[in-house]
């Protein structure tokens, strides 16, 4: 058992992680007061460590492999018997008999030390996420049942106390599988149709996405298990909960903070009990107190109640000069800290702590055309809402430091929100990681068309009001949660919206609401009771693009699709390296070159499974329109990373260039994977980050400069809150030879959080005299230091466009390209490029406080006469080759021209191995390493 901080239940909360068993039901005859009991043998049983799902525990321990590699999930059975049927994999079950291994409850069993209490004190259990019914036992007795403790999306708190004892007790949790599990599909052709979630599994409240879609694998248990930590704390007859700050802050000045603290009282015995609320308020970063407070309470005899204090009733609650939360990119993000203590008769009977942000958000609607953006203002400024949809790992295999790694990727790509499809309650720390980076969060509560008003599920709805109700108190306190949404696509049923709404409302209503992506400004016909929360200013609406397009498309729909005002879920595939590839497609380390007779090469039913199901097939064929059938997988790898640049790239310049004028934000569809993926990510499940990770940071720099291909307008973009002037904008035109075909510069002063036009740049227009070039772009300060730059490849044969689809806009196949090139490949002269060498060193920095993690410097120079097309620098363990991840680059992906040089930083993982070297390699750059002096 370890004991660690749970700040939500006080600082000395124990949180059970380690020494926990776990075994099927199926196997034993004994019942919940022997299993509990300190005698019962447990020998033989699976270890593991909590937060686990049963089907995580089996894979580590080596029962199942891994299905997360090839296609193993094929050789464990499924909960449905029906698919196991269809697809033989009953034989794959440990159990006996060859028993469906999920069709039984669960136990998870571990043992606590309890010291010796005074007569006054409580013992609590909580349980933070399970799916999808328990019981808990102690020491023998049963504590709650399975009709008390069903629903994964709220946390249950009980009151152990009668049943523990000093010294050793066990604690014994037998969790129950969904109720309806479903008949999952497969998705094993390539361009094929995606595995769907619309099945009976739909009826439970549960993370209805683990029985597979498009993105997300079937998961053989349905996530069956104990998901997020389980806490035991000691108080005494008062219990104090759900700590509440909420803070009010006047425009302009922003000063002072007025704050309202409120919490929830709960007497646990059956006597009447006086006790004051004591609260304390400490500074970000000095943790100096800057505010006391304290009001009498009284309980009745296992009363509730709610003790709120404002401004006006504690003159402490106005906090002068207050530090300002601001989201990623546009200031800083301080926490105060609030302690909570109910103090009886002299002593704590319960403490809380929870941290806060001081800040202040506004929405505006703004209208153009008879459509809506909704405009998010924090502290008075409008901020330019840039970040997607995240996805949690298949089987919750994930923990504070690798969300603190995917994050912060996110956050250095200069996105600045984020939001779950698949579920509404992450662990509390992601928020307040969240907090800690400013990702703003929004908060999805049921998923995607899941509760639509036209679909037969049969959902329990207490159940679902009770998870409702705990979602909205267990997260109000981030500075970084700003949207409450019913769901992301569809339209939430009657019943269940009208008891969403009351219920947000009732318990936060500083935030905003999102009734759902689904209502752009052209649709008249929708459910009545939607009305009173229209316009959104925000849609996943058609058109909309999961697939290849070419470039300019995406400046095409910001400018005549006013849906595109407020995108939030378009993007295009991203192919991990192909040093990620082979983790989970192994049979591509030997796998020959393309035998030119396959128009798949080197895709086959693996890929399939992996993501190249029908939305992925543009891509792939994009690719080959661009740049040419692949010679062997590297090839293919490259050709693709080129694609997924270009296309990521544009998505957010696109937005950019009609910033604020039309556009208020954009949502990539998604920014991470659930598993291994050849889709829509930007860095890969091995925390690798990708080539479209770099191209999202190029394109969301605070300053950056880019080109827009509909009409080659150079343009910059501040997305800062201070004008930046004096700034000097360059564009020089190569050939492929890298002749100077022309040059242009203009001064600019950029206002604050603005996109200003530079200049029209002329561009090559006959490919039989240009057919590629290159455009660098580079933008510098008043001393002449470069802030920013670009570079792009192009072709006048991307300027020679077929339109494919010329129906109504709004019925535009999300799977498929708005044009092609007529001239194809566009790009073949490409790979004639001569090979390029560079001068590559490295060393390691001196760390500096208070990042203890080491940072390495490389500076590469191209001592050559050609170009160093798209380069790729990793960091390598000298003796074996392995990359170090999680990495944060400087920049990465980029093309240097002769005599050129270039420093980049990464920062790499504490306790990172000293023997380490520099890996160099790209499109046409000769594979090198070197050792860090």
């Amino acid at each position: 058992m370890n004991a660690t901080e749970n700040h939500e239940h006080g600082p000395r909360a124990q949180v059970l992680i380690d020494d926990w068993q776990l075994q099927s039901s199926y196997l034993l005859d004994a019942t919940g007061d022997a299993v509990s009991s300190l005698s019962f043998d447990a020998r033989g049983w699976h270890p593991t460590r909590v937060p686990a799902t049963v089907l995580s525990a089996l894979v580590k321990d080596r029962t199942y492999p891994d299905p997360r590699c090839a296609l193993d999930t094929y050789r464990i059975p499924d909960a449905s018997d029906e698919f196991n049927e269809q697809h033989d994999l009953t034989q794959f079950s440990h159990l006996p008999g060859k028993r469906n291994p999920w069709r039984d409850p669960w136990w998870y069993r571990t043992e606590f030390q309890m010291p010796s209490l005074a007569p006054d004190r409580h013992v609590w259990l909580t349980l933070n996420c399970l799916n999808y019914r328990a019981e808990v036992w102690v020491n023998g007795a049963k504590i709650a049942d399975r009709e008390q403790l069903v629903g994964m999306f709220q946390r249950f708190r009980l009151d152990i106390t009668g049943h523990v004892t000093p010294g050793r007790n066990i604690l014994a949790i037998l969790v129950y599988p969904v109720d309806h599990p479903g008949v999952p599909d497969t998705q094993l052709e390539v361009f094929g149709k995606v595995r769907g979630f619309h099945k009976d599994i739909c009826n439970d409240v549960t993370e209805v996405m683990s029985i597979g879609y498009d993105c997300f694998p079937t998961v053989p248990d349905r996530n069956l298990g104990l998901i997020q930590e389980v806490t035991l704390d000691v108080t005494g007859p008062i219990d104090l909960r759900h700590p509440f700050v909420k803070c009010s802050l006047a425009l302009p000045e922003l000063n002072p903070a007025r704050l309202t603290v409120s919490a929830e009282l709960v007497n646990a015995t059956s006597a009447p009990v006086r006790g004051v609320l004591e609260g304390t308020i400490t500074a970000p970063d000095t943790g100096a107190v800057v505010a006391t407070f304290s009001r009498p309470v009284n309980l009745l005899s296992y009363e509730t109640q709610w003790v709120t204090l404002t401004a006006t009733d504690a003159a402490a609650l106005v906090i002068k000069d207050p530090k300002l939360w601001w989201p990623n990119t546009y200031g800083a993000q301080p926490l105060y800290n609030l302690t909570l203590r109910v103090v009886v008769v002299g002593s704590a009977s319960a403490e809380a702590q929870t941290r806060f942000g001081v800040r202040r958000i506004d929405r505006e609607l703004y209208e153009r055309d008879g459509a809506h953006t909704f405009r998010l203002c924090v502290n008075g400024q409008r901020i330019f809402q840039r970040g997607g949809y995240v996805q949690p790992e298949m089987m919750f295999d994930w923990d504070p430091q690798r969300v603190e790694a995917e994050l912060r990727y996110l956050a250095e790509a200069n996105l600045n929100y984020v939001v779950f499809e698949d579920i509404p309650n992450p662990p509390d720390w992601y928020l307040d990681i969240c907090d800690r980076l400013g990702l703003l969060f929004w908060n999805c509560f049921y998923d995607c068309y899941w509760l639509q008003y036209n679909r037969p599920w049969n959902v329990d709805l207490q159940v679902l009001e009770d998870c409702t109700v705990d979602l909205v108190k267990r997260y109000r306190n981030h500075p970084s949660l700003v949207i409450y949404m019913s769901q992301n696509e569809g339209e939430t049923r009657e019943d269940v919206y009208e008891m969403w709404r009351r219920t947000v409302l009732a318990l936060d209503d500083t935030r905003f609401l999102v009734p759902s992506g689904s209502f752009p400004h052209y649709r008249t016909q929708f459910p009545e009771w939607f009305r009173k929360d229209l316009p959104v200013g925000m849609n996943d609406y058609y058109p909309k693009t999961y697939s290849w397009q070419l470039p300019w498309v995406y400046y095409h729909l910001v400018r005549e699709q006013r849906n595109w005002m407020f995108m939030i879920e378009s993007c295009a595939a991203s192919l991990p390296p192909l040093e990620s590839l082979v983790r989970f497609i192994p049979q591509l380390r030997d796998l020959p070159p393309n035998p030119g007779n396959d128009p798949q090469y080197p895709l086959d039913k693996t890929w399939a499974h992996y993501g190249a199901n029908t939305y992925y097939e543009w891509f792939d064929r994009g690719l080959r329109l661009l740049y040419g059938e692949p010679k062997d997988v590297r090839d293919y790898v490259w050709k693709a990373h080129l694609v997924t640049y270009d296309q990521h790239r544009a998505f957010f310049e696109a937005v950019h260039h009609r910033m604020w004028d039309i556009t208020s934000g954009f949502g990539h569809w998604k920014l991470n994977s659930a598993f291994p993926d050849v889709q829509w990510q930007v860095y890969d499940w091995f925390l690798r980050p990708m080539v479209s990770l770099f191209a999202i940071r190029k394109a969301c720099a605070r300053l950056a400069v880019q080109l827009c291909p509909l009409d080659g307008m150079i343009s910059v973009v501040n997305s800062g809150l201070a004008p930046v002037a004096g700034l000097t904008v360059q564009a020089t035109v190569y050939d492929l030879h890298l002749k100077v075909l022309h040059r242009q510069s203009s001064a600019a002063d950029v206002p604050a959080n603005i996109c200003r036009d530079a200049f029209v740049l002329p561009r090559p227009t006959s490919a039989a005299e240009t057919p590629v070039y290159f455009v660098k772009l580079e933008l510098r300060d008043a001393g002449g230091v470069l802030v920013a730059d670009n570079f792009y490849w192009l072709s006048p044969r991307l300027d020679d466009y077929q339109i494919v689809f010329t129906d109504d806009m709004k019925k535009f196949p999300a799977n498929k390209p708005l044009a092609v090139p007529r001239q194809t490949p566009c790009f073949p002269e490409l790979a004639e490029l001569p090979q390029a060498t560079l001068n590559v060193s490295g060393e390691t920095l001196p760390p500096t406080p208070p990042n203890a993690n080491p940072v390495v410097r490389v500076k590469l120079s191209n001592p050559g006469t050609g170009l160093a097309f798209f380069t790729r620098v990793r960091m390598v363990r000298a003796a074996d080759g392995e990359e170090i991840l999680p990495v944060f680059w400087s920049d990465n992906y980029f093309s240097l021209l002769p005599g050129e040089s270039k420093v980049l930083t990464a920062e790499l993982p504490a306790g990172t191995a000293t023997a380490l070297q520099v890996a160099v390699d790209g499109w046409n750059v000769t594979p090198a390493v070197a050792a860090l002096a």
